[in-house]
């Protein structure tokens, strides 16, 4: 509060009067004693009421004569000018709501802070500026659509309807699509505020200085009240165990201690019915690893410790079951073991090799396979099969499309397929045998996806010089789209094929892997390529994201019946009726895939895929400095212009209240 006449309230002492004569009178005033008189009741009350309200009279009168200087000094407040009176500005803001943005504390989040924050700032903006609103949780969004500006009070609406999500960050990304935006604005003054908790790891990718050119830029740190403490399961993975039985998997665990505070609690680690709690220690901001030894009698399982202030990170699921499950189906099984191709594949999967995976391997006859042991399985191995009948054919193609692998081999079997149904799994039905005499092989697997698989092929390839074949299954012509040769003789006979269906691949190896034909099994290439074959087939598994995905990561869903039901871990039910990506994952947890086919209400299949939270959004480490203008304040680019509010006449109403006050009192006594 200031003054236009200060000089008044030098005459403030003058309210005093009052009081001075009260006391000054109440001193020279004779005091006469009455006798029996003194204790009737008096006319008006008795004599304390009366004392009480020539007290409030006085305290009325000298508030009053106070109250009449102080309007003669012309009392005011300075106020800004009216919301929107600075001129129009292109302002883009930049909120971060990733994962971290969730931290609780005292019952509010970095989220809370930084959106009210914003909330504010926009209601000092004048109504026609242009106002872009962008989200860095992945996938970066910015609203309206490219070509349209919001008002500032339509911006205010949308931010109130946001929450922060469970996704990554990516603060760089959203920086630069804000910097985009508000070029194209008008030509006015461009601006851009960013609200974020500032961690190390979203910072990665930010525009460098001289690309803000012409951008004025204000920051909030909206974790600067919070201390930055976080206790997380950062990594959950399941592998067989080679010292004990391949039903079990070793559970490795990492969790962060990312508090002030050592770690001394229970964790918690499950596979369906069966679940070890063991109390683990861990120091301040270290991150320690754990191993549980459990039997996997389920497809999944979760890691869990007790919950925090960012409890979403505080669990993760992975996949129990072994990648390594490997069904061989047996087409021409043996008197004696050791002359079928079973017997061969065996020895060579079962090589105990470092660093090399341990395969899970189980064997049934064509006659009795079924969608059951494809369920089980990862890799299908076909052995010289060709009496399937068409239902298996389509349940192997199924497995295919949705990310299985199958290998193939030729054999007498095989070249007796006639069933036009095996062009669902084959690029074309074998048409003749032929016999080849000492050929040499051509690796022509330029198609390959994975420079690795296809450098280790080039390395089989020179061990293949060795190997003697006889005879090759020959295929017919029409292949498909998505058949190609990854090996060939030097008469440029295929001996090797890939065909891509939906999410997974066939190989067709076009002679036998056992010595009907050739003598493969007996040289030093036939376990590496076997292994390798393997591998391969797994890699379309592993890119198509059946173990686990994290958050808004899209998953396809490859469709081969006649519809399919996602179920998410909220028990929503989403449809699908042909191939294509599921995207609402926003959601951790797990997400069963029901396949349908006609109008049955069982389903014909089933799968699961694992979401969690990205592992980066439980670090919360920030940089030294935080960029921009890390201030807890906004401050405008120009200052509000201000005005003077004149207090003296809701003074002149006090003053006209207190004269009708001082009346009704002096009538009561």
């Amino acid at each position: 509060m200031a003054f236009e006449s200060s000089a008044f309230l030098w005459a403030l002492p003058i309210a005093l009067v009052p009081l001075i004569m009260h006391f000054y009178m109440r001193s020279k005033a004779p005091s006469v004693q009455f006798d029996a008189m003194m204790f009737l009741v008096l006319e008006g009350g008795s004599t304390a009421t009366i004392r009480w309200t020539q007290a409030i009279m006085l305290a009325v009168r000298t508030l009053l004569i106070a109250v009449i200087i102080i309007i003669f000094a012309r009392p005011y407040v300075v106020r800004p000018a009216v919301v929107g009176a600075q001129g129009p500005v292109s302002l883009v803001v930049v909120l971060d709501d990733s994962l971290s943005m969730r931290l609780g504390s005292a019952g509010f989040t970095p989220w809370d802070h930084a959106t009210a924050k914003a909330m504010d700032m926009l209601s000092e903006l004048n109504p026609e500026s242009e106002v872009v609103v962008v989200a860095s949780g992945y996938p970066v969004r910015s609203w309206p659509p490219a070509g349209e500006v919001w008002t500032p009070q339509k911006a205010r609406r949308h931010i109130l309807k946001m929450t922060a999500t469970m996704a990554r960050g990516d603060l760089g990304q959203a920086t630069k699509i804000g910097l985009e935006r508000v070029r194209l604005l008008g030509p006015r003054q461009r601006r851009m505020f960013i609200a974020s908790d500032f961690r190390s790891s979203d910072l990665v990718g930010m525009p460098d200085p001289e690309e803000f050119h012409g951008v004025t830029v204000n920051s909030f740190d909206a974790l600067f009240h919070i201390v930055p403490e976080n206790r997380a399961i950062i990594s959950a993975l399941a592998v067989p165990d080679r010292t004990v039985s391949t039903n079990r998997v070793k559970v490795a665990v990492e969790l962060l201690n990312g508090s002030l505070e050592p770690f001394d609690d229970v964790l918690t680690v499950r596979i369906g019915l069966a679940s070890i709690a063991r109390r683990v220690e861990c120091p301040p901001g270290q991150v320690c690893a754990y191993e549980f030894v459990m039997e996997a009698n389920e497809r999944f399982g979760e890691v869990r410790i007790p919950s925090d202030e960012l409890p979403e990170d505080d669990v993760r699921w992975f996949s129990a079951r072994s990648r390594n499950s490997v069904l061989i189906v047996n087409g021409a099984p043996r008197r004696q073991a050791e002359e079928d191709e079973e017997f061969f594949l065996r020895k060579a999967l079962q090589l105990k090799i470092a660093d090399s995976p341990v395969y899970t391997l189980s064997r049934v006859y064509p006659d009795d396979m079924s969608p059951v042991h494809l369920a089980a399985a990862d890799i299908v191995i076909l052995a010289n099969v060709g009496g399937f009948r068409p239902a298996q054919i389509q349940a192997l193609a199924d497995f295919v499309a949705r990310g299985g692998g199958v290998l193939i081999s030729a054999g007498d079997n095989f070249d007796k397929i006639t069933d036009e149904s095996w062009n669902a799994l084959l690029p074309s039905l074998p048409v003749e045998r032929l016999f080849v005499s000492s050929p040499r092989y051509i690796i022509s697997g330029q198609d390959l996806e994975q420079s690795s698989s296809l450098n280790m092929l080039q390395e089989i390839g020179r061990l293949l010089d060795d190997v003697d074949i006889s005879w090759l299954s020959f295929l017919g012509v029409g292949w498909p789209q998505g058949s190609s040769v990854l090996i060939q003789t030097d008469a440029s006979l295929p001996l090797l094929v890939e065909r891509r269906i939906g999410s997974g691949a066939v190989l067709l190896w076009l002679s036998t892997l056992d010595r009907d034909w050739t003598d493969f099994p007996l040289r030093p290439a036939y376990a590496p390529f076997v292994r390798w074959a393997v591998s391969h087939l797994q890699s379309f598994m592993a890119a198509l994201g059946r173990s686990s995905i994290t958050v808004n990561d899209a998953r396809r869903v490859s469709l081969t019946t006649t519809r399919a039901d996602v179920v998410t871990p909220g028990g929503e039910i989403i449809t699908f009726k042909s191939s294509g990506e599921f995207t609402q994952t926003s959601v951790p947890g797990v997400y069963l895939i029901n396949y349908y086919e006609g109008s049955g209400a069982e389903p014909t299949g089933s799968d699961v895929f694992l979401v969690n939270t990205d592992s980066s959004e439980s670090f919360l480490a920030r940089p030294n400095e935080i960029p921009f203008a890390d201030t807890e304040e906004v401050a405008p680019v120009d200052p509000l212009p201000e005005k003077k509010v004149p207090w003296h006449p809701w003074l002149l109403g006090v003053a006209l209240l207190l004269f009708i006050a001082e009346a009704w009192l002096r009538g009561r006594v």
